[in-house]
């Protein structure tokens, strides 16, 4: 939930005031069989975690949760997109850091196919997008 949209902004704000800048980028590799997934540091310093001492299983639950609640279920379609049309898939969304921060980012989603032609796994690339004028707002974490 957006805590004071008239002092920090509104979540539109958010898609609409990018930097020329890109911040860090981080990959993930998602094993569609096991529902496992392989994060990048970069990945990890994104969304502000410490690679050492998640204590949650990354999956694709745990990836989604950090995506602004307004754009949670909008990456979570772009994902199966790219999984139903077997091609790569890009989108603007919103994610929310540990600390409330909102930061735009880019998801790059791109299934690795089998040799029969079927999802195997799942490349995912978030670029961090940084605004040019430093407008950042809260969240609230439930």
């Amino acid at each position: 939930m957006v805590e004071n949209e008239k002092e920090h902004g509104s979540k539109d704000s958010c898609h609409n005031a990018y930097r020329l800048r890109i911040g860090r980028i981080g990959h993930c590799d998602w094993d569609l069989a096991t529902n496992a997934m392989v994060w990048s540091p970069g990945m990890y310093s994104i969304f502000q975690l410490d690679p050492y001492n998640s204590a949650e299983d990354i999956c694709l639950i745990h990836f989604l949760k950090w995506f602004h609640p307004d754009d949670r279920p909008k990456a979570r379609n772009l994902i199966w997109l790219a999984l139903d049309s077997r091609q790569l898939q890009e989108g603007q969304y919103c994610i929310a850091h540990i600390t409330g921060t909102i930061r735009n980012v880019s998801l790059l989603a791109e299934p690795a196919l089998s040799e029969a032609g079927q999802p195997v796994r799942m490349v995912m690339t978030l670029v961090e997008l940084i605004e040019t004028r430093g407008s950042e707002e809260t969240v609230s974490q439930n």
